[in-house]
């Protein structure tokens, strides 16, 4: 689970930009107000479970969109452990830095994460694979009821593991720091909302059992069974239940669209 650092925008920069002519769009808020608003925005909390009808159900209408949708990297940047393509095309994956080592292995239907000093060893089974594998993918484990993220990730441009970006290049002090560090719960919800779909349904925590792996249909345009029940009546009872219709919305809009994962001007000033 990659965390993202923008650079600090000076006062100077920023009345450079309104100077220049560049239009910021009086329209556009940050995510945080865009989620308080009524109607859909990608990552909105709340709603039940049953809202979400799957992509396979959205394919029944909508076959090409689909099928070029699953093959995006969008639709594969939140997968559990055992799914993830990375973790199958290697059967065992090994790093070294400094006194500990790392060993990413697969055994049957698990892939087991262990980290060693040459006298202790701790190890757990991966649950979550963060990222399509274009660029990387970092994991995830639970301990004590607490999710983990591993010190390590894969790397697809050397083709093994490293560091995992933000952890201390600096020599842990002991084992246990050495393998992961805790991911904060509020850091944890924004991070299921933006790798996976329904994550945040029934109550505040991720629904980890009843979520969908990766950015799929209902992610971006909203939960569809409402939708989808509207579309199975006859055309002269259809209500017109649409989803979020992507295309009609204005620039600065679709600016804070994409931004609610891949942060705004305002979220980030």
């Amino acid at each position: 689970m990659t965390t993202r650092t923008t650079p600090a925008l000076s006062l100077g920069a920023i009345a450079l930009l309104v100077a220049g002519g560049v239009d910021t769009g009086t329209a556009q808020v940050a995510t945080a107000e865009r989620l308080e608003g009524a109607g859909w925005w990608p990552t909105k909390r709340g709603g039940a479970r049953a809202d979400y009808v799957g992509a396979a159900v959205c394919a029944g209408c909508h076959q090409s969109q689909a099928a070029s949708q699953q093959r995006s990297s969008m639709a594969r940047t939140g997968d559990r452990a055992a799914d993830s393509d990375i973790l199958r095309a290697r059967s065992t994956l090994t790093f070294a830095a400094d006194r500990f080592s790392y060993t990413i292995d697969r055994q049957d239907s698990q892939v087991l994460y262990t980290v060693t000093d040459g006298e202790r060893s701790v190890s757990a089974p991966l649950a979550w694979a963060f990222g399509a594998g274009k660029v990387g993918q970092s994991f995830l484990f639970e301990r004590n009821g607490r999710l983990h993220e591993s010190r390590v990730s894969y790397y697809d441009s050397i083709g093994r593991l490293d560091l995992t970006p933000n952890h201390q290049r600096s020599v842990p002090i002991n084992l246990e720091e050495a393998t992961s560090r805790v991911v904060p719960a509020a850091e944890m919800r924004r991070c299921f909302a933006c790798h996976t779909t329904a994550s945040a349904t029934g109550t505040s925590d991720v629904n980890f059992a009843e979520l969908i792996s990766g950015i799929t249909c209902e992610a971006c345009h909203g939960p569809g069974r409402q939708h989808v029940a509207a579309m199975r009546t006859s055309a002269a009872r259809r209500a017109d239940i649409a989803l979020l219709r992507i295309r009609t919305l204005s620039a600065s809009d679709s600016v804070d669209f994409c931004g609610s994962c891949h942060a705004t001007f305002w979220d980030v000033t």
